[in-house]
């Protein structure tokens, strides 16, 4: 009983969730939610186990506010959009008319339209949409849990402990993954930084959480795709549960929208990532610079990925299975994915 309280104290009124966008320079693709707002803390604030457990369940119970309608404010336009069922919305911006000269980040704002609570239509939400300089070197695709988040995915008892018990300060990130993947950003050019896309398994729920982690541990800005969020608040967790056909819809979509960038693919050995990431390449080989996969599998996996990187020499695609990160980076250094 204490619990639900606990809860429900916490809930107050409606905000917009803005995520980051992307787009070309034919079409921006802007995304958010309506949710009922929940107490937050300041990203460098330790919190004892049990309040972290209730900060939790709180991220990942939150409730969507479906029809409500929101403006967005876009390179001096305004546009209009309801937001759906959970509280999501999207909006396709087409020809934004973009800057002759621009960054790859474009600011974007929001606001309600009405006032789902007194004066709601004064609060002004902000984030940035990223469209990539036509001159980047290639785009980097990444999964998030165990690829550089230290999750256990693949063990149920040891993910619930990763995710109730440790804040956000205490949870850890694979040593130099950071300083790897800001090389990536950098890349040969470094003045033009490569675009960055986290693609997950992950729930919309966590996104604070994630967006929040990436900053702390200094990994470069980038565009997340997570996945939908299930009904079934006791298969969050379970290892094995998620399909991971989100992930491959969301690598074609990330193609089809930069169809001149080629790819570095990066995950892990303990899922699918393999799997998903070699039939990409297989179909596009023109457009796959490399496959990074980090060892953390069983022997069973293990066997498997190395049986796909086989498969993958033959056809002079680089695939490598990686119990050291130095290897993907004396890799990327030999062909000149950094400097």
């Amino acid at each position: 009983m204490f619990l639900v309280k606990k809860l429900k104290s916490q809930f107050g009124q409606p905000f917009i969730q803005v995520y980051r966008g992307f787009g070309n320079e034919e079409e921006v693709f802007v995304r958010g939610r309506v949710v009922k707002s929940f107490n937050s803390r300041k990203e460098k604030q330790r919190i004892n186990p049990i309040k972290n457990f209730l900060t939790m369940l709180e991220s990942l119970s939150v409730k969507g506010v479906s029809g409500v309608e929101i403006q967005i404010s876009f390179l001096e336009k305004k546009y209009k959009v309801i937001s759906g069922r959970s509280g999501f919305f999207e909006l396709t911006i087409k020809n934004p008319e973009l800057p002759v000269t621009h960054e790859n980040w474009q600011k974007v704002y929001l606001s309600f339209l009405v006032d789902i609570y007194p004066k709601a239509r004064e609060q002004v939400y902000e984030e940035e949409v990223l469209i990539p300089n036509t001159k980047c070197e290639y785009g980097i695709i990444s999964d998030i849990d165990d690829t550089f988040l230290i999750s256990y995915s693949t063990s149920t008892l040891l993910k619930l402990r990763q995710m109730f018990w440790k804040d956000i300060l205490s949870r850890k990130s694979f040593k130099g993954t950071a300083e790897f993947y800001n090389s990536l950003q950098s890349g040969k050019k470094s003045a033009i930084l490569n675009p960055f896309f986290f693609v997950s398994s992950s729930q919309w729920n966590l996104y604070n959480l994630l967006v929040s982690f990436c900053k702390i541990q200094g990994f470069p800005k980038g565009v997340f795709f997570l996945n939908k969020i299930n009904k079934d608040f006791f298969k969050v967790w379970k290892p094995g549960i998620k399909k991971h056909g989100h992930k491959k819809e969301s690598i074609r979509i990330i193609m089809a929208t930069y169809p001149h960038l080629k790819f570095i693919f990066i995950g892990d050995s303990g899922q699918k990532d393999a799997e998903i990431y070699s039939q990409i390449a297989i179909n596009h080989p023109e457009r796959v610079l490399a496959i990074y996969i980090r060892d953390v599998g069983s022997h069973g996996r293990r066997l498997i990925v190395n049986n796909i990187s086989k498969k993958l020499a033959k056809k002079n695609i680089y695939f490598l299975l990686l119990k050291d990160l130095q290897l993907a980076k004396d890799h990327a250094l030999a062909h000149d994915f950094i400097s």
